[in-house]
């Protein structure tokens, strides 16, 4: 029996922030989103995967799917 492929996906619950000047090089800014410490429903470590940034109002908002849900987090730096 094929075991599914979300049991074989590593438990992951940040999201580092990136930059670059040239798409070559990049700089880490460490840990922008933490869904442990942001989203209150998840308190168990969890698969947060397929991040999205929107720039929305003068906001950045980070859309992350989490173990079947979806999650929004708003900050006004994109490095969190």
């Amino acid at each position: 029996f094929p075991r599914s492929i979300f049991s074989q996906v590593p438990i992951n619950s940040t999201i580092n922030a990136f930059s670059s000047t040239d798409l070559v090089e990049w700089t880490d800014h460490g840990v922008a989103y933490d869904s442990l410490a942001t989203v209150s429903w998840d308190r168990t470590p969890s698969r947060t995967w397929a991040p999205a940034v929107l720039h929305q109002s003068g906001r950045h908002v980070l859309y992350t799917a989490e173990d079947g849900n979806i999650a929004a987090a708003v900050a006004d730096n994109p490095a969190g």
